[in-house]
């Protein structure tokens, strides 16, 4: 029996994306974190290309301490 197809939604991958968006959504050009946050969607990049979940997920757990540190000041 085929499996049933998947739906969009049931790709973890969306979800971390939206995430993603949803972290840097306030960022602005003249942000001083600009910088490592762009290096952080390099590496965001390169784990999505290379499908390692792992990697995606530890850069969003930086991306989301250096977005929470820098607010909370």
């Amino acid at each position: 029996m085929p499996s049933p197809p998947s739906k969009p939604t049931d790709d973890p991958w969306i979800g971390r994306w939206s995430l993603v968006a949803k972290l840097t959504t306030n960022i602005e050009p003249n942000d001083h974190r600009l910088p490592t946050i762009k290096a952080m969607f390099n590496d965001f990049d390169t784990a999505y290309r290379d499908r390692n979940h792992q990697r995606f997920i530890q850069t969003g757990q930086r991306l989301r301490t250096l977005i929470e540190v820098s607010t909370s000041r």
